[in-house]
C-alpha cells in the first residue's frame, strides 16, 4: 500500500481523528512507520513526520493533492532525499533524530496536543523516557514515560520545534 506512494505527495487521515488531513511527501517506510516531508499549508514544506502505519485510516491522492505536488516540483522541492535512515527499531530512529535535530514533537490520538522534547532511553520495546520542553521554552525537570504504541506522529526539523529549541538553548547559555 505505502510502496505505491513513495516519492509522491499524499493526504493521510488518522484513525480517531475527524478533521485533520496530513499532507506529506512519502520518503521512506518500513513495517511500522512512514516518513514524510511535511506539506504544512498551501505550498509550504516544513519539517518531517514519522507516522505510525497502524494509526492510518486512509491515504488519499486526488486532483487537489496532485496539483499541490506539481507546484512543489516547480519550486524544486526534493521528493527523494531522506533526512534520517528509518530503522526497524523505532528507538534507534528516535536516538538518531535526537542526535541530529535535538528535539522532536510527539502526537497521540488527541489532535490538539503536541509534546516537544527529546528521547532519553528505553529499557524495553514498549516504553521510552522523554525529557519534555514546555511551550515557553523551559525544560521540565521531571522525565515523562510514554508507550510507543500510543504514538500517532513524531514531528522533527519543523519551525515550531526548532524555534522552541533555539530559544531554550539561548536561555541555557545566558
Amino acid at each position: 500500500m505505502i510502496k505505491d506512494y513513495l516519492n509522491k505527495l499524499v493526504g493521510i487521515r488518522l484513525k480517531g481523528r475527524k478533521k485533520e488531513l496530513i499532507l506529506g511527501i512519502v520518503l521512506a517506510y518500513n513495517e511500522k512507520w512512514v516518513l514524510t516531508k511535511c506539506n504544512a499549508v498551501d505550498y509550504i514544506v516544513d519539517g518531517y513526520e514519522l507516522i505510525a502505519i497502524d494509526k492510518i485510516s486512509t491515504i488519499e491522492r486526488g486532483e487537489n493533492i496532485t496539483f499541490i505536488e506539481e507546484v512543489l516540483k516547480a519550486k524544486h522541492v526534493d521528493f527523494y532525499s531522506t533526512p534520517i535512515q528509518l530503522k526497524n527499531n523505532i528507538f534507534h530512529t528516535l536516538k538518531d533524530i535526537g542526535s541530529k535535530y535535538g528535539a522532536f514533537g510527539l502526537e497521540f490520538k488527541e489532535e490538539d496536543c503536541v509534546y516537544v522534547g527529546k528521547y532519553m532511553d528505553s529499557e524495553d520495546d514498549e516504553y521510552f523516557a522523554f525529557e519534555e520542553l514546555s511551550a515557553s521554552g523551559e525544560w521540565f525537570e521531571e522525565i515523562e514515560e510514554f508507550k510507543i504504541s500510543k504514538v500517532y506522529k513524531i514531528d522533527f526539523d519543523g519551525d515550531y520545534v526548532e524555534s522552541l529549541l533555539l530559544y531554550a538553548n539561548r536561555k541555557l547559555s545566558e
